[in-house]
This record gives C-alpha cells, structure tokens and sequence, in this order.
C-alpha cells in the first residue's frame, strides 16, 4: 500500500450501528490509500468496540471527553488541527455512503485544491444536490479539499446549521483555492 492520500473525518453521536455504513464503503474503496479517523462526540464503549472490532489499521478511534455539541464541530476542528496527515481530507459523519472509487477519483486529480462531487441528500428526499462552492450548496460528504489550506483557513463558524457553507465560502474568499474540479456524478449519499 502507498502512502495515504486521504482523511475521511467522520463524526459520530450515539449512532452505534451506521458506523458500519461510512467505514463499510471505505472498506470498499478500489484505492486503499486512505485514512479514517472516527470521532466520537462524548465517550461510548460499544462504537469504539465495534471500530476495534474492524481491525483495520487505517481506522483510528477517538473520543471527545464529553459532548460538546454543534454536529460535531469542535470534533472536526481537533482533527483537522491535530490528526489528519494526508495531502487532502474528507469530511462526513459515520452515516455517510461514498461510493467505492471516491479515493480513486481523486488520486487522478491531484492537481485540484478542491474535488467536489454531487450526493444524493436525505435533507432533500434523497434528491441530487448539484454541488457548487457556495453555502446551501454543498455538505462536509462531498468535497475533498487540501489539508493544508483547510487548516490555514480554519472552521471559524461551528455553530452555524451551515458551518459547511461558511467553510466553503472562506476558502474561496481566502484566494488559496487556486483549482477546482467538479465531478459531475453522485459519489455519496448524505444519510
């Protein structure tokens, strides 16, 4: 195996059994070269029971001390901050589909500072959201964007319904995003 070129960042709260839903597609993925971490929002003994069950050592496991709320904002903060190695990272929660060539997509665009992707979104009937970089137009799930300029720029709006959006919208604003590539095909589900 290479060296990993991805991150998935994926947020969990109480929702013990669909982490076999986002590292089950992981587990999927024509191109092995990828990382998870899982971040559980408070301590829960079955989830990290389950991840450690997996036995994948691509898969690290960590918990917040307590809940601190905001869909898990302040979890991927830490994570950007202090854990993700990889040239570019993804976010989601443990509730994510990607579809199996999500990590391969992007291993043939490296060029992009960010790849971005439509998905088929439970917030809109499981319709397709026709992702643009703009807020309300895009999801953590379907975007990979450089580590690098993820973290000069920051999640500086975690409380917001769209801390998603503002990210996006900052990025853009920052002048860092030089590249862009859209793939005009649903590579994810939002549960």
């Amino acid at each position: 195996m290479s060296k990993a070129l991805c991150t998935f960042i994926l947020i969990a709260y109480q929702e013990t059994n669909d982490i076999y839903v986002s590292l089950g597609s992981l587990l999927c993925q024509k191109n092995p070269n990828w990382k998870a971490i899982v971040y559980h929002d408070g301590p829960n003994d079955d989830m990290r029971k389950r991840v450690e069950t997996i036995g994948d050592s691509r898969i690290r496991y960590v918990e917040a001390e307590k809940n601190k709320g905001s869909w898990g904002a302040y979890n991927r903060i830490d994570a950007v901050n202090n854990m993700v190695d990889t040239e570019y990272l993804i976010h989601g929660t443990v509730q994510e589909y990607w579809a199996p060539v999500v990590v391969d997509v992007l291993s043939k665009n490296q060029n992009a500072d960010i790849l971005i992707w439509n998905v088929a979104h439970h917030h809109f009937g499981y319709s397709v959201l026709d992702t643009q970089l703009a807020i309300k137009q895009i999801d953590w799930s379907n975007f990979a964007i450089r580590t690098s300029i993820a973290k000069a720029v920051g999640i500086n709006h975690p409380t917001e319904f769209c801390a998603d959006g503002m990210f996006i919208e900052e990025c853009v604003k920052s002048g860092l995003l030089k590249s862009a590539v859209k793939i005009p095909r649903v590579l994810s589900v939002k549960n």
